[in-house]
């Protein structure tokens, strides 16, 4: 059935696809199984902290860049603050948003005044910078560092927030005795580093470690890691998602009725956007109701019955 989606006011459009859908949560990553950090990987994937390739496969063992470590840190610590920043690396970059987030709450700044470097993999006294940063946490006794061999490898600006990250027990070494400071750090690294600060450190009222809720422009930029191509498409036999949003305020859905069920890539998205109410927004739709309007996690919800599917609006209040 073709969908006339001139009826429906709605900037983004989806016709439910079937329930072989490759997605890449916790349950289907093939990686991890048996990886020293397979429970913080599992526990981020599953709050949509970060997410797995379309592969099925999370890549633990990867770099991870300056700009994918932002995203995470904003999306963990429920950062939404931007004040227009833009470097000259980063106006036409997939992470421009996050970056400006980033960097207007005082996590990090770019490697010059022009140029951020948002591809360049990050490295392990980059990642604890910017949690310490986030955190407000330096440390200048040095006497944590000083246990490490050759401290002396730890950049001169990056030597107080360590101390304060070791001191705290957010950041460890290595068996060897080594810090490794310039190394890159790993995908799985990435994801301990953060884990250690929102498990042990709740009592400090910056934290959060509850499920957040992603802006449209950040679901945007997480749909080629869901298997859609660079025109916002997903396609598998002869069914079809496409995705938009509108100036950051609006996502829209439309379910076709004659899809043959209301699927597991559908319910990951209205979770990633209501991150507590998500799963009530996926039984109201699946089941028969009424027209209605709804505040979900500060949110409004429009859900309209038309002849040809299920129309659902979320929109930022």
């Amino acid at each position: 059935m073709k969908v006339n989606l001139k009826k429906f006011v709605v900037p983004l459009s989806i016709a439910l696809i079937g329930t072989n859908t490759i997605i890449s949560n916790a349950i289907n990553i093939t990686d991890i199984n048996g990886h020293w950090a397979n429970n913080e990987i599992t526990k981020f994937v599953n709050n949509n902290y970060i997410l797995g390739y379309e592969d099925n496969t999370f890549k633990p063992n990867n770099s991870i860049t300056r700009a994918e470590f932002v995203s995470i840190l904003n999306r963990v610590f429920n950062l939404t603050t931007s004040s227009g920043k833009v470097f000259n690396d980063t106006n036409n970059h997939w992470a421009k948003q996050a970056i400006d987030i980033a960097v207007t709450n005082g996590v990090c700044n770019g490697k010059s005044n022009n140029l951020f470097y948002p591809n360049d993999k990050l490295t392990r006294q980059e990642a604890s910078v910017m949690l310490s940063n986030y955190l407000k946490l330096q440390d200048t006794q040095l006497d944590k560092i000083n246990s490490f061999y050759v401290s002396h490898t730890i950049s001169d600006w990056a030597l107080y927030s360590i101390e304060g990250m070791l001191e705290k027990g957010f950041m460890n070494g290595y068996p060897t005795g080594l810090l490794k400071p310039l190394n890159n750090i790993t995908r799985a690294e990435a994801v301990v580093l953060i884990n250690n600060v929102i498990s042990n450190n709740n009592s400090n009222g910056n934290q959060n470690t509850n499920k957040q809720a992603i802006s449209f422009s950040e679901l945007a930029t997480l749909m080629p890691s869901l298997g859609f191509d660079e025109m916002g498409a997903y396609r598998e036999n002869d069914q079809r998602m496409c995705t938009s949003y509108a100036n950051n305020e609006v996502f829209g859905i439309i379910l076709e009725k004659e899809s043959p069920t209301f699927n597991v890539i559908v319910k990951k998205i209205f979770n990633m956007l209501l991150p507590t109410q998500g799963d009530r927004l996926y039984e109201i739709v699946s089941n028969p109701f009424e027209n209605q309007v709804l505040e979900m996690d500060g949110r409004l919800v429009e859900i309209i019955d038309y002849p040809q599917g299920v129309s659902v609006t979320i929109r930022n209040k």
